[in-house]
């Protein structure tokens, strides 16, 4: 296998995409920094990261305009 897709519309995955990507904001990260250091905060990404497939590709999350959190995001995980 040479990726490993995930798509969250709602979820465990996403609340924890939220918070983690907003934890690194307040960190300093800039927005893209952020998204990519969320998406290895997830259950799915701590997985990944722990078969080997560290590469981070997240293909244009959607956000809810007021609250600036994400409702649906796509992440590949890749191997070097």
């Amino acid at each position: 296998m040479r990726a490993i897709k995930a798509e969250w519309g709602l979820g465990d995955n996403l609340d924890a995409f939220n918070l983690a990507y907003l934890e690194a904001r307040r960190s300093g990260s800039t927005d893209a920094e952020a998204i990519k250091q969320a998406a290895t905060k997830t259950k799915t990404g701590e997985w990944a990261t722990d078969a080997g497939y560290s590469q981070v590709q997240v293909d244009a999350p959607t956000r809810h305009a007021p609250s600036g959190l994400f409702t649906h995001v796509v992440v590949w995980y890749r191997r070097p």
